[in-house]
């Protein structure tokens, strides 16, 4: 299975036939599994024009989370009839 596929964290990986977080070498750590990049590659355009420029990485994003209540904007003022 594994000498088909071309590059594991990748669509390509997963267009190969990586298609289980366990059957891809990058389970387990800190990269993408190939399913991953998938799912990303669908979701995400500007990881799908990086993969499709040859410039993405196997790297996973992070993300602040926002955390409830911490927003800074005011509430919107409703007019009365």
């Amino acid at each position: 299975m594994d000498e088909k596929v071309s590059a594991h964290g990748t669509p390509q990986g997963y267009t190969d036939g990586c298609r289980g977080k366990s059957e891809c070498r990058n389970h387990r750590t800190k990269l993408m599994t190939c399913i991953e990049a998938h799912i990303r590659y669908q979701g995400d355009y500007a990881y799908r024009t990086a993969v499709n420029a040859g410039t993405a990485t196997a790297a996973k994003e992070t993300y602040k989370v926002a955390i409830a209540g911490s927003h800074t904007s005011k509430p919107r003022e409703t007019e009365s009839c």
